[in-house]
This record gives structure tokens, sequence and C-alpha cells, in this order.
């Protein structure tokens, strides 16, 4: 699996942002995860309980902007890998 670009986090609820190739250019996605202590391991899922809800939606939020706010360059849009990213990224 591609490492993501960016991860949003809210409480358990987990927001990773990622980019795929398709036909040389790059596709923007958003996995959305929960994530509990199972015992001594944790553990993720993608099923949230009614009390996650408003914190999945703040973690989406965090990725939506991230992805559309105006700091992009061409460059940063088409980075290839995750250390370049950071590398560029404007604070």
């Amino acid at each position: 699996m591609p490492h993501p670009h960016a991860i949003f986090k809210n409480g358990t609820c987990v927001a990773a942002v990622f980019a795929e190739g398709e036909n040389g250019k790059k596709v923007w996605s958003v996995a959305l995860q929960r994530r509990f202590l199972d015992g001594k391991k944790w553990q993720h899922t993608d099923s949230f309980r009614v009390d996650d809800i408003p914190k999945a939606i703040i973690a989406l939020q965090k990725a939506y902007d991230y992805l559309t706010t105006n700091f992009w360059t061409k460059e940063e849009r088409d980075l290839p890998k995750q250390q370049d990213f950071w590398k560029y990224r404007r604070q």
C-alpha cells in the first residue's frame, strides 16, 4: 500500500490522504478509519460508533481543507514521494 501524503487525526478517527497515478495523472483520495485498543494491541476498522461521527467529520474536513487550499503549486501536487512532499510543503 502506498504511503499517505498526509494524516489527520481527531480522537480515534484518522483520515489519510493518498495520491494514486492514473494515466499519468494524480488522483487524490482519502481513507477514513477508527482506531481502538483491543487488549494490548491497536486495531482499526471502517465502522464508526455514534460518538465517533463528529470526530470523523472533523478529520475529513481537515483532509478536505488540505486538498483544496490554495497553497498547492503544480509541483507539490505532482510530487511522487512522501519525503519530497514534506520537503517542499509550505508551513
